[in-house]
């Protein structure tokens, strides 16, 4: 549960066209790296039993990540939903300053945002506060679930990313 941003993080790497599918291979890779760091843990055999393998036998790595949803994400996503949103685009009115903040976002101007382009724009200002406070300890990995959250909430059709439409 707790790897979900960075398991997110490594497949969108690995995922260059941005088709929400990775190799079997490429899935455990990223399961090695970071849920189960061995080399002889079985993540190649215990696929077919976890993870719904497409015909070619790629995984839909995010829909595999939903599976991980529960009500405690869903109100962490109904929290932040809103004021990410704003961050990512303040001030925005009008759908022409909407194409153009999207645009901005938008780095590699392929119509998708990934968890890359959008983790360092949805960091909340009490996050950052946090991280100047010498009273309370910055939680990267509450940040990164926060991070996710909204993006899981923005991904209507569980593809990973977050499509212009």
């Amino acid at each position: 549960y707790c790897a979900r941003p960075a398991l997110l993080t490594l497949w969108n790497r690995m995922d260059e066209a941005c088709t929400g599918t990775v190799s079997l291979a490429e899935w455990a890779n990223a399961m090695r790296a970071c849920v189960v760091p061995d080399e002889d843990f079985p993540w190649e055999w215990i696929a077919r039993y976890i993870t719904s393998l497409e015909e070619d036998g790629s995984c839909m790595y995010a829909t595999f990540l939903g599976r991980f949803e529960n009500t405690l994400l869903r109100r962490l996503a109904e929290r932040w939903h809103g004021g990410a949103l704003t961050q990512l685009a303040p001030g925005v009115k009008t759908r022409e300053e909407a194409e153009d903040a999207w645009q901005k976002i938008d780095r590699d101007g392929n119509g998708k945002l990934t968890y890359l382009e959008l983790r360092p724009l949805l960091r909340t200002r009490a996050s950052q506060a946090q991280r100047k406070s010498k009273h309370v300890e910055f939680d990267a990995q509450a940040d990164d679930d926060r991070v996710y959250s909204v993006l899981q909430n923005l991904d209507n059709d569980r593809s990973g990313f977050v499509d212009k439409e």
